[in-house]
C-alpha cells in the first residue's frame, strides 16, 4: 500500500521539470529576439528624398492636329462586266491563258464563236443588196432613155401643133377645104398621145426608184446586224482588267445571253465606307483615307506599307440604327509593265480586291493649334502638373488642373514625347497653358499639393 503515495510523487515532479524546462526555453528565445532587435543595424536614409516620388514630366505646348475617324466597309471594283454571248453559237477558239485569273488587255480575244454561218447571212443578205442595185442602176438608164423620148415626142407634138396652124391659116383665106385640117389635127392628138404615153413611163421610174431604195436600205441594215452577228462571234475584253471566270470551253456551245467571261478593273476601286455621324461636317469630298492594316500607321502618309485614297462623294442621309453615314471612297491601284500583278500604291505588292472586308481612317482636311497630353495623363477631367513651391524655393509640387477633352488621336509627335503615341486633344479655354510641366508618370503616387522631383521632361523650351 505504501508504494501508491510515492508514485504521485514522481509524476508531480516529471510535470513540474517538463513546466520548468518550457518556461525556460520561451525565455531564452524572447531574450535572443530582444538581444537582435536591440542591435539590428539602421537602414542607411537620403536625407530629403525619402518620401518625395520621382515624376516623369512634359512640357505641353500647341501642336497642329486633325480630326479622324475609323471606318470599316467593303471593297467594290468600279468598273466590272459581264461579257455575254450575243448570238448563238459553239466556241470554235480560246486560248490556253485564257483561265479564271488571268489579266487581260483593252480588245484581246477572250473567245471565238464558229463564224461560218454567220459568214453565209451576210454573203446572202449582201448579194440581195447587190441585185437591188443593179436594178436601181438600171432604172437609172431605162429613165434617161425615157427623158430622151419624152424629149422627141415633144418636139413631134410642136411640129405637129405648127402643120396645123398653118392648114388652119391657108383654110381661112380660101386655100383649102375643112377637110384638109382633119388629117393634121389627127397627126397632133396621135402624137400628143404618144408623148403622154412617154411622160407616164417617165413618171413611174420615180416610185419605182423609191421602192427599190426602200429595199436596198432593208437589205444594207440586214447586212449590217449579218456583219454585227459577225463581228459578236469574237468576244473581247472592253477594257484592262483580271478575268474573274471564264465558262465556256472549245466545243461548248454558248446560247444567246450566256455569261462568258466575268471581267474586273482592279486599278480603279471604291469602298462605301460606314463612318460615325459625328464625323459630318468635318470631312468633305477630296480628304485622304488610310485602308486596311496601315490606318494604324502615321497619317502623314510617309509609311510604306499605306493604302491610300480619297474621298470621292458624301451620302446625303444617316443611318438612324447604326448612327453612322456614307462615304464613298476611290483607290487608284497600278499594274506592273507586263500586267501580271498588282501593285499597291507605294509598290509593295499589296492589293485591296473587291468583296474584300477594310477598316479605314478617314482624315479631316481642316486642321488646327491645339493642347495636347498623354492620354494616360488624364484622370477623372485633370491633369497634375510639376509646379514650382511656394514654401521651398526650387522645390515642385503636384498641382491639380482641370482639363475638358475634345477628342482622342494616335499620332506619334517626338517633340512632346517619343514614347507616347496616344494623346487627348484639349477644348480651347482649359485650365492648361503652354508651357506647363504635365506629369506623365507615377499618378497613382501623387496628390494636389503632394511635393514631387522631376527625373527631366521632353521639351526644347527652357
Amino acid at each position: 500500500m505504501s508504494s501508491g503515495p510515492s508514485h504521485r510523487v514522481l509524476r508531480v515532479t516529471s510535470v513540474l521539470l517538463r513546466v520548468g524546462l518550457g518556461v525556460g526555453i520561451i525565455a531564452i528565445a524572447i531574450g535572443i529576439f530582444s538581444f537582435l532587435f536591440q542591435t539590428r543595424p539602421a537602414p542607411a536614409m537620403e536625407p530629403g528624398r525619402n518620401s518625395v516620388p520621382v515624376v516623369s514630366t512634359m512640357r505641353v505646348a500647341p501642336v497642329e492636329v486633325g480630326r479622324s475617324w475609323i471606318g470599316h466597309g467593303v471593297v467594290r471594283a468600279m468598273r466590272a462586266v459581264d461579257l455575254p454571248a450575243q448570238v448563238s453559237a459553239r466556241v470554235d477558239a480560246r486560248e490556253d491563258r485564257i483561265e479564271d485569273g488571268a489579266s487581260v488587255s483593252a480588245g484581246e480575244t477572250i473567245v471565238t464563236l464558229e463564224r461560218l454561218d454567220f459568214e453565209r447571212q451576210l454573203t446572202t443578205a449582201q448579194q440581195r443588196a447587190d441585185a437591188i442595185t443593179a436594178q436601181l442602176n438600171a432604172l437609172e438608164a431605162e429613165r434617161k432613155r425615157w427623158e430622151e423620148q419624152a424629149g422627141l415626142a415633144d418636139e413631134e407634138v410642136q411640129l405637129r401643133e405648127r402643120d396645123l396652124k398653118r392648114i388652119i391659116d391657108a383654110v381661112a383665106q380660101g386655100a383649102g377645104t375643112d377637110a384638109d385640117i382633119d388629117v393634121p389635127r389627127a397627126n397632133l392628138t396621135r402624137a400628143q398621145r404618144e408623148a403622154a404615153s412617154i411622160w407616164q413611163q417617165l413618171e413611174m421610174t420615180g416610185p419605182r426608184k423609191a421602192e427599190l431604195d426602200a429595199r436596198l436600205a432593208a437589205e444594207n441594215a440586214q447586212v449590217e446586224i449579218a456583219q454585227k452577228n459577225l463581228d459578236r462571234t469574237t468576244i473581247s475584253a472592253p477594257f484592262n482588267g483580271f478575268l474573274q471566270r471564264v465558262e465556256f470551253r472549245k466545243g461548248e456551245f454558248v446560247a444567246s445571253g450566256a455569261r462568258v467571261a466575268r471581267l474586273v478593273d482592279l486599278s480603279r476601286l471604291e469602298i462605301p465606307l460606314q463612318v460615325p455621324l459625328a464625323a459630318a461636317g468635318h470631312i468633305r469630298p477630296g480628304d485622304r483615307v488610310v485602308i486596311g492594316d496601315a490606318a494604324r500607321y502615321d497619317p502623314d502618309g510617309t509609311h510604306p506599307d499605306l493604302m491610300k485614297g480619297t474621298i470621292a462623294r458624301i451620302a446625303p442621309e444617316a443611318s438612324t440604327s447604326t448612327r453612322s453615314m456614307t462615304i464613298f471612297v476611290e483607290v487608284s491601284q497600278s499594274l506592273d509593265p507586263d500586267a501580271t500583278t498588282i501593285l499597291a500604291a507605294g509598290g509593295n505588292g499589296r492589293i485591296l480586291l473587291p468583296g474584300q472586308y477594310v477598316v479605314a481612317r478617314v482624315f479631316s482636311s481642316g486642321v488646327e493649334h491645339r493642347l495636347i497630353v498623354p492620354r494616360r495623363s488624364v484622370v477623372d477631367d485633370k491633369v497634375f502638373i510639376a509646379a514650382a513651391s511656394p514654401e521651398h524655393e526650387g522645390s515642385l509640387v503636384a498641382r491639380a488642373v482641370g482639363v475638358s477633352i475634345a477628342y482622342h488621336i494616335e499620332r506619334d509627335f517626338p517633340e512632346l514625347d517619343p514614347s507616347t503615341r496616344q494623346w487627348s486633344v484639349l477644348e480651347p479655354g482649359t485650365g492648361l497653358a503652354a508651357g506647363m510641366r504635365v506629369i506623365t508618370s507615377d499618378l497613382d503616387e501623387i496628390d494636389d499639393g503632394v511635393a514631387v522631383l522631376s527625373n527631366g521632361e521632353r521639351s526644347d523650351a527652357p
